[in-house]
């Protein structure tokens, strides 16, 4: 009975943890975002060459545009002033000439006067009743027409000058449109980027050239006008006589009042 007893003691099925359930081999999702891909060197050279075209069309257009500002408006600004003198001077010509002529005729008529003296021991002439000398007033007037032909030789200098500077503004330009051209070829159509790119940078080439073309006419009109201020240099500027007809210009622009 022991012997049995001891059997089925033995006989007992012992405990055992349970199998751990095989490594599951299938991957585990991962919580960190995509990794954008790598640009490769082609296209990081690609990036760095539209960036230095874009640098190189902006520094084309800032120059241009400084060239207008510091030089051209410039120069203009100068030609207004210039001519604002000439219309000075020449307002001035004939009053100096007016009194001159009549301090003379009043000496003359004093002169003239049959009974000077006559039965009084004493002259009756008298004096004009200008407060300047005729000789003042003659220094005035030479001074006067030599600042006017100091006048004219400025304008002139400064419409040179003016027709050389707009002569800047087109290499300028030329510059500007060879460098348009040349990023046109390179980035071709077939990139929508490349696309929109040229067409944001073509206003600038667009501008720079409005503005060129609008100097350009501007310019033509001011050496109209200051061939017809040249030409009204005649020598009754000085008496004032049809000074008028002299500066009125073509279609009723003014010369000696626009610059």
């Amino acid at each position: 009975g022991g012997g049995g007893g001891g059997g089925g003691g033995s006989g007992a099925t012992p405990t055992k943890t349970p199998p751990r359930p095989p490594a599951s081999n299938s991957p585990k999702k991962s919580k960190t975002k995509a990794k954008t891909p790598q640009s490769t060197p082609q296209q990081r050279r690609e990036e760095q060459r539209l960036r230095n075209d874009r640098r190189q069309y902006w520094r084309l257009y800032k120059s241009f545009f400084a060239i207008v500002e510091t030089e051209w408006l410039d120069m203009d600004n100068q030609l207004e002033a210039v001519v604002g003198s000439i219309d000075n001077i020449r307002s001035r010509l004939p009053m100096e000439s007016r009194i001159l002529r009549t301090i003379k005729d009043e000496d003359d008529w004093e002169r003239k006067k049959p009974w000077d003296g006559y039965a009084l021991g004493y002259s009756t002439r008298r004096e004009h009743n200008f407060a300047l000398r005729v000789e003042d007033i003659r220094l005035a007037q030479g001074h006067d027409l030599q600042q006017h032909e100091k006048m004219l030789s400025g304008l002139r200098r400064l419409l040179s000058a003016l027709s050389e500077t707009q002569e800047a503004l087109g290499r300028k330009l030329d510059e500007l449109m060879g460098h348009h051209w040349e990023c046109c070829e390179d980035m071709g159509s077939s990139s929508e980027d490349s696309s929109s790119s040229s067409s944001s940078l073509q206003t600038l080439v667009d501008e720079a050239s409005l503005a060129y073309h609008q100097l350009a006419m501007e310019l033509y009109r001011k050496q109209g006008l200051v061939q017809e201020l040249l030409d009204s240099v005649a020598d009754d500027m000085i008496e004032g006589e049809e000074r008028g007809a002299h500066e009125a210009g073509p279609k009723g622009d003014t010369i000696l009042g626009r610059g």
